[in-house]
């Protein structure tokens, strides 16, 4: 489980510093909701920020509580918002 709980840690670490936010089909990681909620936490200290991780049936997902914390964060919210619009 070790080996597993550091791998899910990186991934989400990643999608954190990234998009402010991280989500994973329970199937496609093959831990439950409570396994997979310890590295996002984990991963979320690392980082120095707070995280809300969610379960809606057989997703789950951390948001950082901050997000967008400074103008590079901001800058992509916006881009992604955009390109929500646009298609």
């Amino acid at each position: 489980m070790a080996d597993i709980f550091t791998e899910l840690r990186a991934g989400i670490r990643e999608q954190l510093q990234h998009t402010g936010s991280a989500r994973a089909v329970l199937a496609d990681v093959a831990v439950s909701a409570p396994e997979w909620r310890s590295p996002a936490r984990a991963a979320a200290r690392e980082l120095g920020r707070s995280v809300q991780t969610l379960n809606e049936g057989d997703v789950v997902s951390a948001h950082l509580r901050d997000w967008p914390a400074n103008a590079k964060e901001e800058q992509i919210l916006q881009a992604r918002m955009r390109r929500a619009v646009q298609g």
